[in-house]
């Protein structure tokens, strides 16, 4: 199955933002951060239970590394806008490497005026995680 036959469910907004937000879940199904470069405001911040990055130049590599570390599979069962025009909800399942069972994940993603992302909060049930992602995430702290 192609990235576009995950995506088709998702109704993304015709704007910009949407745009966006569709580069940000493309990249997660490919399996490649590379592909979100350009999508994030300069002082960007990715607020996670694992990680936290600061800069838009940094995020795409973060994610990157993430993804082909840890990522075996991504899908999203719903997206919604949030609270503003500005902010949307993902929820989605990960498969990780170590893991028996998708773990379910869910990002607010941010939008500055400019249509980039300027702030993600990330969260998931952090008892499915293995050892080995566990134990990467205490060495960063």
């Amino acid at each position: 199955m192609t990235s576009e036959d995950q995506l088709a469910h998702l109704k993304f907004p015709a704007t910009k933002a949407g745009a966006v937000l569709r580069t940000f879940i493309d990249a997660h199904y490919k399996i490649d951060g590379t592909l979100m470069e350009g999508i994030f405001a300069e002082d960007a911040l990715f607020d996670g239970l694992m990680y936290k990055v600061k800069g838009g130049k940094q995020l795409p590599g973060a994610y990157d590394e993430f993804l082909r570390t840890f990522v075996i599979s991504y899908r999203v069962d719903s997206m919604a806008q949030a609270v503003t025009d500005d902010q949307w909800i993902i929820m989605t399942f990960v498969k990780l490497k170590g893991n028996d069972e998708e773990v379910p994940v869910v990002d607010l993603v941010n939008f500055e005026k400019n249509s980039k992302i300027c702030r993600i909060n990330n969260c998931f049930d952090v008892t499915k995680l293995s050892k080995e992602i566990h134990d990467d995430a205490e060495s960063r702290k």
